[in-house]
């Protein structure tokens, strides 16, 4: 052996072995881990804002105690529409108004009529369909619309429950909450929140162990 070979950086040191009879017992990695880990025992939980819970690790079971969506909505921009009204079409239809997401629909469609409807915002009573913007001509300076293709009942619409219903496990104990799963104080509407009553008092989260050097 050169002293080349004794200095270079890169040479891979030996390993030792020992006799199984006389050297030390060696525990694999494996083995050390599932001893540690049968040691740990999870800290009592406690509840935390649900602002704050991001990071944390869920402790209970969370159930939406409402349905996600709440309310029948439009799944895109276009008009509400009684399906049978359309059924013929091209037909032309009467605008009464229009509804925003956020908005409450100030009165129930009425045969022949049309309503302006944006995604997310909730279906006015007795309409059924919504028809794509793409598909309706604007007419008389948005008094009247002029719908060129047949819909079927429940067609662009989201309807309660769609996305989560009444009941449903949201997340389960052991799920580290993301700001995905969270929603602030300000939003009940949220998996995590809506899945909790009103007075619960915050996240069910576990406590976080800190570690001590000494």
């Amino acid at each position: 052996m050169t002293s080349s070979d004794q200095c270079s950086p890169h040479r891979t040191p030996e390993r030792v072995q020992h006799d199984d009879q006389t050297g030390p017992a060696v525990m694999s990695v494996a083995m050390a881990r599932r001893l540690v880990l049968a040691g740990i025992v999870p800290l009592a939980p406690r509840r935390v804002a649900f602002g704050d819970a991001s990071g944390h690790v869920l402790a209970e079971t969370v159930r939406a105690s409402e349905a996600i969506a709440r309310f029948a909505n439009s799944a895109m921009d276009g008009y509400a529409v009684r399906a049978a009204d359309v059924a013929d079409a091209p037909v032309r239809l009467r605008v009464t108004g229009t509804v925003a997401a956020g908005d409450e629909p100030k009165a129930a469609l009425a045969r022949g009529e049309a309503i302006r409807i944006m995604t997310g915002a909730p279906l006015p009573p007795a309409a059924d369909a919504v028809c794509m913007i793409e598909r309706v001509q604007v007419q008389d300076g948005g008094s009247a619309v002029l719908i060129e293709a047949a819909v079927s009942p429940g067609t662009n619409v989201r309807h309660p429950g769609e996305d989560i219903a009444t009941g449903t496990e949201v997340f389960s104990p052991g799920t580290q909450l993301r700001p995905a799963h969270i929603g602030g104080d300000r939003e009940p509407w949220h998996p995590v929140a809506a899945g909790l009553p009103a007075p619960y008092g915050g996240c069910p989260v576990y406590r976080r162990r800190t570690c001590r050097a000494g």
